[in-house]
C-alpha cells in the first residue's frame, strides 16, 4: 500500500479513535462553545491540532461565547491545553468544523453536540465528486 493510500484510509480511524479517546472530557456546553467557535474560523490543515486553543480563546474574548454557553473560560481553556495529543485537538477541530459543512444553522449546535455528546462520535462524509 502506498503512504497516500494508507494516509486517506488512515485519518478518518486517527478522528475516530482521537474523539472517543476525550469523550466525557467536555460538557455539552463546552462542546457547543467548541462549535460555536468555528464558525467563521479560517484555518489551515496545515495547523491542525494548533488552531484549537487559540479559535476558541479568540471567539470568546471577542464575541463572550462563555457567557453565551455559561463556560467557564478559564477551566475551558485548561482543558483545550491539556489535551493529551495533537489528533484529538484536530480531531475536536474536524467535529467543530464539520457541523458548519454538515448543518451549517447556528440554532442546531445544542442538538448536534448533544447527539453525539453522549452516543457515537460522526463519521467524517465521503465528499461526492
Amino acid at each position: 500500500m502506498k503512504y497516500l493510500e494508507y494516509l486517506k484510509e488512515a485519518t478518518p480511524v486517527i478522528y475516530e479513535v482521537s474523539l472517543i479517546e476525550i469523550k466525557g472530557r467536555f460538557s455539552t456546553d463546552e462542546l457547543a462553545l467548541i462549535v460555536d467557535a468555528f464558525q467563521y474560523a479560517e484555518i489551515s490543515p496545515k495547523h491542525a491540532g494548533i488552531n484549537l486553543w487559540q479559535v476558541v480563546e479568540d471567539e470568546m474574548a471577542e464575541k463572550s461565547l462563555d457567557q453565551k454557553w455559561d463556560v467557564s473560560a478559564s477551566l475551558l481553556s485548561y482543558k483545550i491545553r491539556h489535551l493529551l495529543t495533537f489528533a484529538q485537538k484536530a480531531a475536536l477541530e474536524t467535529f467543530a468544523l464539520q457541523f458548519w459543512e454538515e448543518v451549517g444553522f447556528p440554532g442546531r449546535i445544542r442538538e448536534w453536540v448533544r447527539r453525539y455528546a453522549g452516543a457515537a462520535w460522526p463519521r467524517p462524509q465521503k465528499r461526492k465528486r
